[in-house]
């Protein structure tokens, strides 16, 4: 990775991410095969890709203040997450992996409020592209679960001018008091995941998935939007170096999504590699 670009990046963000850069010099790397630097400049060179610093109109601040206060304590604790394999949240923040949401990112309005305009930022940068991935004109109604602002649903809604989106979150973020996992879901012709499966287990993803596949009726689409591992689990960089701030969750290969889904009753019809942040894969109920 070109440093030169690196500090491009750097200097125009705040506070510890800044440290990044420092990353290069430090010997927990070469003692960790220089895995972590690897993936770190892999997914900065992705990012800068496509004239990053000029890129005011999406708004990323929101996501760059996230991963200050939130992802780059996990880099003091890198050596460890290589050698491990594990996540490094205990050792960051003195929580358990299952507690981070609630505890880490709903505990004050202020931490609420940066995480809910990070994922903002990530909506307005791949909603478009996630929107337009297929032709969505036999659905009338969508459900966007953990839709967090509705940035993402409206740009299906922009997408798709027939398209009606329901957004579904916490009570923490909007009115309509749901949790995916206890409660059910509105009807919908289409229901939206996007950047959610990764967070979770296979076990409590289970249970979600089981709820979606009783409420869908023949005919009903899924539309799952991840970034997806190549099929070895070695790209996109991104990916690997997200792992490092994922809860109880894993990154997963296309194969091991469509694996997933089908258990719950869904059939793989389209994927679609995005060009951007995150694909998406469309599926409908057996």
């Amino acid at each position: 990775v070109n440093k030169s670009i690196i500090c491009t990046l750097a200097f125009h963000l705040p506070c510890r991410i800044w440290s990044m850069m420092r990353l290069t010099d430090l010997s927990v790397l070469d003692r960790a095969g220089g895995y972590g630097i690897q993936a770190l400049g892999g997914m900065l060179a992705e990012y800068v890709s496509g004239d990053f610093l000029n890129m005011t109109a999406q708004r990323l601040h929101g996501y760059i203040l996230h991963c200050n206060d939130m992802v780059w304590p996990l880099f003091s604790h890198l050596e460890n997450a290589v050698r491990e394999g594990t996540s490094q949240h205990e050792r960051a923040f003195g929580k358990k992996n299952e507690d981070v949401f609630q505890d880490a990112y709903y505990s004050k309005d202020e931490v609420k409020i940066r995480f809910m305009d990070a994922m903002h930022s990530i909506a307005r940068l791949t909603g478009k592209d996630v929107a337009t991935a297929f032709d969505l004109s036999p659905y009338k109604t969508a459900c966007d679960i953990g839709g967090c602002t509705g940035a993402m649903a409206y740009e299906f809604t922009k997408a798709h001018p027939g398209l009606s989106v329901i957004v579904f979150d916490l009570p923490q973020v909007i009115e309509m008091r749901r949790d995916f996992f206890k409660d059910d879901q509105p009807k919908a012709d289409l229901y939206i995941l996007a950047r959610i499966l990764h967070d979770w287990s296979d076990e409590k993803l289970h249970v979600l998935l089981s709820k979606l596949s009783k409420m869908s009726t023949p005919g009903c689409g899924l539309l799952v939007s991840e970034i997806f591992l190549d099929e070895e689990r070695k790209r996109p960089s991104r990916a690997l170096l997200q792992a490092l701030s994922m809860t109880e969750g894993k990154q997963r290969s296309t194969t091991e999504y469509r694996d997933l889904l089908e258990k719950h009753g869904f059939t793989p019809k389209h994927i679609k590699h995005t060009d951007n942040l995150l694909d998406a894969i469309k599926l409908l109920i057996s």
